[in-house]
């Protein structure tokens, strides 16, 4: 028999070097076994109250709904997670139609719930998540860009998607033109394995490999983790908001 798991959580936003605000929101709780990174867009007020309005509809929801066994959370996690970003999507819609000052504004988002050794994800948009297992880092989610498309059709590498010119085209955010449910997955986690939701500051800065150096190096300490990544990204050129969501999974003694 498996023993419990606890969490361990960290999460940081910074508003870089170039940006005159920080339109980025992040949450994470480790008594709701939540983490939640949110990158806004639309100006410098409409990105930053709709990144906002985003984590706090959908961190409200998920702490009211999401079930405490973890053996509930694979039935349960797709209808929650997706009705609290179709809620948060909901909302910010609602804010932007009573204020014309907001109109276009969106934001992408990344969750990442919780419960022993399972996780479940969702996201919308390029924030990303990422699991370090056993010194090896893997990505969750795919980038819902339109580069990202243009990369699965052929039309261009890896390598030309990092830097292309519409890298930043979003192909899927909460808010927006038009509403697409986000994607969501499930993924198990072991003691000892760590957990990262990035705002696209942080990849947009940082190659996959240093991140997992980074996680791998200094993994004792999340604080130090996420201070560190934020850092480097700042010390590449900082050229946009950068946030980190941080959790460990802990395996309790007997």
């Amino acid at each position: 028999m498996e023993a419990d798991c606890t969490l361990e959580v960290f999460a940081k936003t910074d508003r870089g070097r170039l940006r005159p605000v920080n339109e980025d929101c992040v949450y994470a709780s480790a008594t709701h076994g939540l983490l939640i990174v949110a990158d806004g867009m639309g100006g410098h007020a409409g990105g930053e109250v709709a990144s906002g309005i985003a984590v706090r509809v959908a961190a409200r929801i998920l702490k009211d709904g999401l079930p405490q066994a973890p053996a509930a959370l694979p039935v349960m996690a797709r209808q929650l997670l997706t009705e609290a970003c179709r809620r948060a999507d909901a909302a910010i819609r609602e804010r932007e139609a009573a204020d014309p000052a907001l109109a276009g504004m969106g934001t992408t988002i990344v969750i990442a719930a919780c419960r022993g050794r399972q996780i479940a994800v969702a996201h919308a948009g390029d924030s990303r998540a990422y699991l370090l297992h056993g010194g090896k880092l893997r990505r969750l989610t795919e980038d819902h860009t339109l580069v990202r498309r243009l990369v699965e059709t052929g039309a261009i590498s890896e390598n030309a998607a990092r830097h292309h010119n519409l890298r930043n085209v979003i192909t899927r955010c909460l808010g927006g033109q038009e509403y697409l449910d986000p994607d969501v997955r499930l993924v198990r986690w072991e003691p000892g394995d760590i957990l990262l939701l990035c705002s696209d500051g942080l990849t947009g800065m940082l190659e996959d490999g240093e991140i997992e150096s980074v996680l791998r190096e200094r993994g004792a300490s999340l604080a130090q983790c996420g201070q560190e990544l934020i850092g480097l990204a700042n010390e590449r050129g900082g050229t946009d908001n950068i946030s980190v969501a941080l959790g460990r999974c802990t395996e309790e003694p007997a």
